[in-house]
This record gives structure tokens, sequence and C-alpha cells, in this order.
């Protein structure tokens, strides 16, 4: 067991050793039949279920690693049994190495949350042992490739950075090393290997390519110069003669908890034997007395030694659910009902928080109401949702306010309210409606962009002009109207300027006094319109 973490294994490259390589079969059954008599059907990488059959055994002569199911949910408390398969051809000994990882989520300050992931001391794996004759056993491959003439050349393309080989081919395999050991890399097939400039400028990573020419597979020396060697051919020690052939399945118990993080993945494998074609996993998830989340991992076919990886069906997402009921909670203003803000300050902040359990994703609207102070001239309209996550507990609402410089000692308000809690029924409503009291010291400097953009003689025509239902989408940004003096007879005559350069003369508005002339600014034209 090894603890796996690895910007190979986590980010881009998915490893399997795709061209790993015949020696003849000693027996036993077949894979693909195998498989095929179990009703064995797989996930493959478009998400098509498809069954597994003898035809196996050609496509796949070594076998293809895939997990029976992509997705398994329990409990704490609960035992479940992984089956990883070996389907299509069984020939010789292979191994899988897969990779279990706890899944974290990274925040927005690029930290790291562990509030979701399933740790090395929420389950205990099992891993099923080799059988005693796998030792014995040639590794299931083609035979090694010879060194070929061609060179790896790094350049660029229409997508970006990519190795290609020196010259044509009829096959490429692309293979990455890792871990000591040269293994190919999912996907990568074709004549060039599209990559991130930080695996080539770090210098951490090798690669190699294993193609075939006129009948005969070579691999090229390694981007850094590794020269190519062939493999001498494995040293078996000789069976002994007492070996039980067919003993009761053993399984060894993984360390998941002798590390100091818990958190950063372990590395372990299954070996099968010639002719074998499944192996368990068996899981147990811990029970503890806390509330928690529910908690998740993955498991994944990292890469192989004999046999192949069956994209699509290589990994596996574990969910383990809390045994106990969610603590009760209440969302609502961390403030007094009332609070005083000056428009000095260009912004007014309230606080939302959630007090009691916080396991569970929860989410709450907020809206802004006109008191005495209006929205588009006193401060911005708001609304929105928050969503408090598994163990957050506080959100901020931050309202713009519009400082137009002039002393003012009677305060003016408008409210902030909260509704429409979701997620939780064991969660309940606090302090829902905040009444935000407006003063102005006069002492801003108008630095935030409402204060900046506010004009005295603006009118903001947001909550009473709206787009008739056939109007083609103008955004999100408000309409804003300069009331144009008229005779006294005449209907009122407004101005609709766009906050962006939309044309406004392809749309069509709705105002609720029909004696009122709407015009409105065309962009492309640059010239007013009557409607």
């Amino acid at each position: 067991m090894k603890k796996a973490l690895t910007k190979l294994l986590s980010i881009t490259l998915s490893l399997i050793m795709v061209f790993s390589t015949v020696q003849p079969a000693l027996g036993y059954y077949t894979g693909g039949a195998a498989a095929a008599e179990d009703g064995l059907t797989l996930t493959d990488e478009n998400g098509t279920a498809v069954r597994v059959s003898e035809l196996w055994d050609e496509t796949y002569p070594f076998g293809a690693f895939a997990f029976d199911v992509t997705a398994l949910g329990m409990a704490e408390g609960e035992d479940a049994v992984v089956t990883v398969y070996r389907a299509g051809g069984t020939r010789g000994r292979a191994t899988a190495y897969i990779a279990y990882s706890p899944v974290l989520t990274p925040n927005e300050d690029e930290s790291v949350y562990y509030g979701y992931g399933l740790s090395g001391k929420d389950i205990v794996l099992e891993v099923e042992n080799p059988l005693p004759i796998a030792q014995y056993q040639e590794l299931g491959k083609y035979p090694n490739p010879e060194r070929g003439d061609a060179s790896i050349v790094q350049g660029t393309d229409e997508e970006g950075y990519v190795l290609s080989l020196s010259e044509e081919a009829d096959s490429y395999q692309w293979q990455a090393l890792y871990d000591g050991d040269w293994v190919g890399i999912v996907k990568a097939e074709s004549a060039s290997l599209p990559m991130d400039t930080e695996y080539i400028d770090s210098g951490e990573y090798d690669y190699r390519c294993i193609y075939m020419k006129d009948g005969v597979r070579y691999c090229t020396d390694s981007l850094r110069g590794i020269e190519y060697v062939q493999e001498p051919e494995e040293v078996l020690e000789p069976m002994p003669d007492d070996l039980e052939l067919n003993p009761e399945p053993s399984y060894t118990a993984i360390a998941l908890d002798d590390k100091d993080d818990l958190y950063s993945g372990w590395l372990f494998n299954l070996t099968f034997a010639d002719g074998e074609y499944k192996k368990e996993i068996h899981i147990h998830a811990n029970t503890d007395e806390l509330s928690e989340l529910m908690e998740s991992a993955t498991f994944r076919i990292a890469y192989c030694k004999g046999g192949d990886i069956y994209s699509g069906s290589e990994t596996l997402l574990l969910h383990v659910d809390d045994k106990n009921e969610s603590t009760p909670s209440t969302v609502g203003f961390a403030v007094a009902d009332s609070v005083t803000v000056d428009k000095a300050n260009g912004f007014a902040e309230l606080l939302v928080r959630r007090v009691g359990g916080v396991e569970r994703a929860v989410s709450v609207d907020y809206t802004t109401t006109d008191g005495t102070a209006a929205a588009g001239k006193d401060y911005v309209a708001a609304s929105g949702t928050l969503m408090f996550y598994g163990n957050v507990t506080e959100l901020p609402i931050k309202i713009e306010l519009i400082d137009d410089q002039l002393e003012q000692d009677v305060p003016l308000d408008f409210t902030v309210s909260l509704s429409d809690l979701k997620g939780d029924d064991n969660c309940s409503m606090g302090l829902s409606e905040v009444t935000v009291s407006l003063i102005n010291s006069g002492t801003g400097e108008a630095d935030n962009l409402a204060s900046v953009l506010y004009d005295a003689e603006t009118v903001d025509l947001s909550s009473i002009v709206t787009e008739a239902p056939t109007a083609a989408n103008s955004g999100s940004e408000p309409v804003v109207g300069e009331q144009v003096e008229m005779e006294e007879e005449e209907p009122i005559k407004l101005e609709l300027i766009p906050s962006n350069e939309a044309n406004l003369g392809t749309q069509s508005y709705n105002f609720p006094d029909s004696q009122a002339i709407i015009k409105f600014k065309s962009f492309e034209t640059n010239s007013w319109n009557d409607t």
C-alpha cells in the first residue's frame, strides 16, 4: 500500500498499461466468457451500457479492468462489496493499481474544504489477496518493442502545446514515467500528444511513445533523453509441487489511518492470476456519534501491469450517509431588527447566520423593499439566494448605497427580507426582516459605482417600465430615463437610455401612464426615436 497524491493521478493523466503485453495462456477459463455468464454490463466512455461477451477475448486478450458499478451509496455501520472485473481474455498474470481518494472541495481562496471527504478513519477497506499461483506465472503482455529510430518532437498546434513523433507510423501509444514504471496514457493513441505546459516546464515528468510500423512495434527514447532498453524476459521461480492452487479467498486490510494526513489518498493493488477474471474489495463504513455531511471518495483504476483499463468504468464514486439525524438549525439575520448606515460608507452589509446543525446544505432568498428610501436614488435594489453548504455558518448580503454627498440627518429607510428557506426539514427561520436606516455624513468620496453614476436628474424606471412579453431580451442591466420638460398639456416624455450598448430600438416597453411618450436611443443609428 502506498500513498498516492501526484498531479499525474489527480488532475490530467489517467494512467493505464495499454500496451502491456502476449504470453501463452496457462489455462483455466477466459474472462470474456466467464464475465458474460455473470451477465456483466459495463459503462463505456460515452456513458452507454455495454454487455460483455466472448468477443472481448480478441479485443482484450489480457483483459480490461473495470468496476462492476460506477457509483455506490451506503450508510454508517453498513458493509458493501465492490467487484473489479478483468473482462475479456485472462492470459497471464495482471495487476490493477487502484487509487482511493477522499473528495475534497476547493474554496474560493484556494484552500481546501474537507467536510465532504471520506477520510481514512471513516471506512475500512479489505482487498482480496492474490492466488498463490500468481507469483509463478508470467505477466500477460505483448512482446517488448524494439528500439526505434523515431524521436519525440516538441511543438505547438492550434490547440496548444503538443508532443509528436518525428516520423509517421501505423499506430501510436504514448507513455508517461510514473513511480519508476512506464505506463500508457489513456486515450493517447494518436500521432500527437496534447500537453499542459506545466508538465513540460516543471521537469517532473517524462514521456515516450511506442509505435507500430510495418508490423513491428518500436519504442522511442524518452523526451528527457532516457534511452530505451528492451526489458529482459521475466525470470520466475519454479512452482512448488505442493502449492495449493485454489484456496478459499482471503483478504488484507489496508491501513488507511496510519498517516498524519487522512485525506491524501492511498494506492493499493489487486493481482489476478492467469484465468482469473474478478476480485473483490470489501468496504465497511465506520460509525460515530457525530452529525456529519454525506461524505464521499473515489476509487480509480489508475494504471495496470498486464491487461488494459476499460475507459468509462475505471472510476467508482462512493457515498456514505450519516446514520444520525441532522440537528435542527435556524437561519436568520445576525443583527438587530434595525440598523443605521451612513451613505458615505458606500455599502450596507448584513450578516445572515445559521446556528445549530450545519451538516446539511440549505438556501434562503433575500430581497430589498423601499420605505422612505428609494431604490435608484438612495440605494441599489438587490435580491438573490444565499446558499449555505455543509459547515457554512455565515454569509453576507452586501447592498450598494448611493451617496449624493449631501449631508442628511433625517434617516430614510428600506427593508431587507429573507424568505423561501429550503434544503433541510429541520431548519427554521429566525429574524427574517431588517430595517436599514440611511443617513449621510457628507464625508464620502463617491468611490462606489452606484454613486459615481448617480445623477439627480435621472429617474430609475426599472420598477415601472417592463419589457412587453414579445420583446427580445435586453439583458439584466437596468433601464434608466430622463424626464423631459414639456408644455403643460403635452404628455410626459421619458428618454430611455440603456446602461449598455444594447439596441433598444428592437425592444417593446410597457409604461403605466397611457399618456406618456417614451423616447429610446438606438446605438446603431445614434438617434432618438419615439414610441
